[in-house]
């Protein structure tokens, strides 16, 4: 998940991750978003291939601003995010990155 660093780092964003992350060794527990974790109060949160289930969508109840990706079109997380945007995130979140330290 190395790219998803650099492009937080680049937008001087924070890193947190679901439990099925965690789990599967690409991020640390202290990232952990959700009921057993951290929860968020940043004015935006880009939530990028997470599913968005009801324990992870609680880490996310103070957000300002939520930005879903995910390239299922039927994703939980798609219910509650302020702006969604189905597609690949490895396709998207660099896009994103250009466009924001262009302007």
């Amino acid at each position: 998940m190395t790219d998803g660093h650099t492009i937080a780092n680049n937008l001087g964003m924070s890193i947190g991750a679901s439990r099925a992350a965690i789990t599967n060794g690409w991020f640390d527990i202290s990232q952990q978003i959700g009921v057993s974790g951290h929860s968020l109060s940043s004015r935006v949160v880009v939530v990028a291939g997470a599913s968005g289930t009801g324990a992870f969508r609680y880490g996310l109840k103070n957000a300002q601003f939520v930005v879903a990706i995910n390239n299922d079109p039927y994703a939980e997380i798609f219910r509650y995010a302020d702006v969604g945007i189905v597609g690949d995130l490895y396709d998207i979140l660099p896009k994103l990155r250009d466009k924001i330290q262009s302007e």
